[in-house]
């Protein structure tokens, strides 16, 4: 996903995003496997870029404190596989 110039991206309170664990969402074409190891980098796109002025992320915060989230799920197995993310 990526935040253009002069927009904002906004998480309402208690909303969390969640990036995909699957490695082809975020593939760059002629690029190595995102996902795997390989002899260079730059296999994988990001799950947020932000690009250009008067851009960015915002979250809600409600009156309890709680307030949006982004969940990147890095702690988790990549789909089809026993293992953490890279």
């Amino acid at each position: 996903m990526t935040v253009h110039q002069g927009e904002v991206l906004v998480l309402d309170s208690g909303a969390t995003l969640f990036g995909s664990r699957n490695p082809a969402d975020y593939q760059l074409s002629g690029k190595p496997a995102c996902g795997t190891l390989a002899p260079s980098s730059g296999g994988c796109r990001p799950l947020i870029s932000v690009a250009g002025a008067n851009a960015g992320i915002e979250a809600v915060r409600a009156a309890d404190g709680g307030q949006g989230r982004i969940d990147g799920r890095g702690d988790q197995s990549i789909l089809g596989t026993a293992f953490p993310a890279l």
